[in-house]
């Protein structure tokens, strides 16, 4: 498949789940999240990513970005509410290398996620927030899903 058609596929794909996240996020009963200093703080259980299931998301996450092999990530907390029959959502940081072999910094991204047993097992990259509009929307989203980012 040629690199324009995956690019192609890609903003559609993500474009739908975006639009699919959105429509649920607007579902999610707004009672479940508090607004405390201007941080999102979910009163539904949340634990650490199990070795595993970094593993999984790094490699499932990272083929569509610039020198896959070299992304950083900084791993947020499971919000534990954000799974729903073999699907969920999270949130989290990576640093990728632009074109010329430079990092870009930590920038936040949502992620679609497939789950076995409340554990995740694979990802798909929805949103990065590559420049100021999208990391709003980044934030939006992730907050409406439970994560607090800064």
């Amino acid at each position: 498949m040629s690199l324009l058609t995956r690019k192609t596929l890609f903003t559609i794909a993500t474009g739908v789940f975006v639009a699919g996240i959105a429509a649920m996020v607007f579902m999610q009963d707004a009672a479940d999240i508090f607004w405390v200093d201007n941080s999102v703080v979910s009163d539904t259980p949340t634990r650490e990513l199990y070795p595993s299931e970094k593993a999984a998301l790094a490699k499932s996450l990272s083929p569509g970005l610039n020198d896959p092999d070299s992304v950083q990530w900084r791993w947020l907390p499971l919000n534990m509410q954000t799974f729903e029959k073999g699907q969920g959502r999270y949130c989290g940081y990576l640093n990728a290398r632009d074109g010329g072999g430079n990092y870009l910094g930590f920038q936040p991204f949502l992620a679609a996620v497939r789950t076995a047993r409340k554990e995740i097992r694979s990802g798909e990259l929805a949103l990065v927030a590559t420049d100021a509009e999208a990391l709003q929307v980044v934030k939006r989203m992730c907050a409406q899903s439970g994560y607090a980012l800064p």
